[in-house]
């Protein structure tokens, strides 16, 4: 209402939050540092709060650690169509990426067990990103672009692993802590390219359609890719696909698109010619 003073609430009508617009917060006051936690809490608690789906419908998701203490995600149960495009196929079993997993589930798609216990959302954000940015900023990445409509899929053929390193007892979920090394390249590996394509493309596993884009994830705080970046990355590749960069920064996605441009050495012939018309053009100016 114009003139009053008071500010608006998180309030949903369906269940879920709806925050207000980011602003900047002073940690050293108490009333802000109140508000912050207070709003998290709101947050946790409608993350909690179980799907009015039924479960006869919904997929099965099985949170299974190997004896080597690495992490499998196996879709034991599926329904829908959700999850047609997701995870790769090992020994006649569909395993997802932690991205995938927590997508359907956010979308009332699947149900997510461990040990036999189903989990609910907070828990599983604790258990398969916990604090590993790479991983908050691929489920970023992938839950825009899914919402949007696209078909998304990593590029990187095989399912990477993760130690066991969470416990989804622990049902609070803070803001990933990991900083990036300066050794880490991600340029270098593939691990943080996916390929988008369109709905209606008619893509499947089987096609090896040349998707719309290629996406490359990155964090705010990381360098933007040199030209021999670029060149190197497009090296791995037997297409022309487009490549974009997202650059996630919390809830916050930009998108950019860089290219590698080579310049042509001309002949001093042809160089001498094209000063000589640049001076013209000075002179009847």
């Amino acid at each position: 209402m114009a003139g009053s003073d008071e500010e608006s609430t998180p309030s949903s009508s369906t269940g879920f939050l709806k925050l207000e617009n980011k602003r900047q917060v002073n940690k050293e006051a108490k009333d802000e540092t109140e508000k912050v936690a207070e709003a998290r809490q709101q947050l946790y608690a409608s993350l909690e709060q179980p799907c009015s789906v039924n479960h006869n419908n919904m997929c099965v998701i099985e949170y299974r650690v190997t004896s080597e203490a690495e992490v499998s995600l196996v879709l034991t149960k599926s329904k829908g169509k959700l999850w047609t495009y997701m995870g790769v196929t090992i020994a006649g079993e569909r395993h997802l990426y932690p991205e995938e997993a927590i997508f359907l589930m956010s979308m009332c798609a699947a149900r997510l067990y461990h040990n036999g216990n189903p989990l609910n959302l907070v828990q599983a954000f604790q258990l398969l990103l916990g604090h590993d940015a790479d991983l908050w900023n691929r489920h970023m990445l992938y839950d825009h672009l899914r919402r949007a409509g696209y078909i998304v899929v990593r590029h990187a053929a095989s399912l990477s692993r993760r130690k066991n390193v969470s416990s989804p007892s622990d049902a609070s979920v803070d803001l990933p802590e990991r900083e990036p090394s300066v050794d880490e390249n991600p340029y270098h590996s593939l691990e943080s390219i996916y390929d988008v394509h369109l709905a209606d493309s008619g893509y499947t596993f089987a096609s090896k359609r040349k998707p719309h884009i290629r996406v490359l994830v990155l964090s705010a705080d990381e360098e933007v890719p040199s030209a021999d970046d670029l060149v190197s990355l497009q090296t791995k590749f037997d297409d022309d696909c487009p490549f974009h960069v997202a650059c996630v920064d919390g809830s916050s996605i930009s998108f950019f698109q860089m290219r590698a441009v080579r310049t042509v050495d001309l002949p001093d012939e042809t160089a001498a010619v094209v000063k000589r018309d640049e001076r013209r053009e000075d002179e009847s100016d």
